[in-house]
């Protein structure tokens, strides 16, 4: 299905009201050709269609999803092609690396919320940033705690005054955009920290040994703020039928 949305299809999603986590179609008279070409689309970004209520029943708020199938004409992408899930058991040991005392932390690519969810339960007085860039992901995330705000925005484009204590994360680890984007991701978190602040994350395990001169630049600094680069295990991350070997990198900004 191609990510243009036809007019007389845009015009009938336009009519589409929402309350709550419901997107109600308001269209009696919809041809049923339109009509199972907006289910098709709805049911493609996470809505379950209820025939008898003639509604999508969705489990975020989706005016947000909405209002960007309205501006751009387009289907949005339910999820990056460089997006990568922390499984838990590795959101766990991230955040057992944590300094024991922070109250401020910052997790740039929060996605499912795996990291988030478990610094709130290890953390119960420390006060969270999450930002996600796909508007679904962010819908969700958004509810999980009020000790926590979400901003659905591009982390490379994010702007905050306030250094963080420890910013916890799992960058793009294989953008096709810009395969190196994860160099600029550490580079970018690391200068958020504030004095004595703490940057985990993961990195593809070319960090340890790439001879590209980004790549070279990001080991340079981690061992000049002797920090750590661990191997993980190779089959931690994976990319359709292949999987991407990593490592866990902990530094200090001194």
């Amino acid at each position: 299905m191609s990510n243009e949305i036809d007019k007389d299809v845009l015009k009938a999603i336009k009519r589409c009201e929402c309350e709550g986590n419901r997107m109600n179609l308001n269209e009696d008279r919809l041809a049923s050709e339109f009509r199972d070409r907006i289910i098709r689309i709805m049911e493609k970004l996470g809505g379950k269609w209820r025939v008898s209520l003639k509604a999508f029943d969705f489990e975020f708020d989706p005016k947000p999803l909405l209002d960007e199938i309205m501006a751009t004409g387009m289907v949005p992408v339910p999820m990056p092609l460089d997006y990568f899930d922390t499984p838990p058991r590795l959101a766990t040991r991230m955040v057992d690396m944590m300094p024991p005392e922070v109250t401020r932390v910052l997790e740039p690519s929060a996605g499912d919320g795996n990291i988030v969810k478990e610094i709130l339960g290890r953390f119960p007085t420390v006060k969270v940033h999450a930002l996600e860039l796909s508007l679904m992901k962010w819908g969700k995330l958004r509810k999980v705690s009020d000790r926590m705000i979400a901003v659905q925005q591009d982390f490379l484009t994010f702007k905050q005054p306030k250094g963080y204590e420890c910013i916890v994360m799992t960058p793009p680890l294989a953008s096709k955009r810009n395969p190196l984007e994860w160099v600029e991701h550490f580079h970018y978190a690391f200068n958020m920290l504030i004095e004595k602040g703490t940057l985990i994350g993961v990195a593809p395990i070319g960090l340890l040994y790439s001879a590209e001169a980004r790549v070279r630049g990001l080991r340079s600094m981690i061992e000049n703020n002797h920090g750590l680069i661990e191997p993980l295990s190779p089959k931690m991350f994976k990319i359709g039928d292949n999987y991407i070997a990593t490592a866990l990198v902990k530094v200090v900004r001194c």
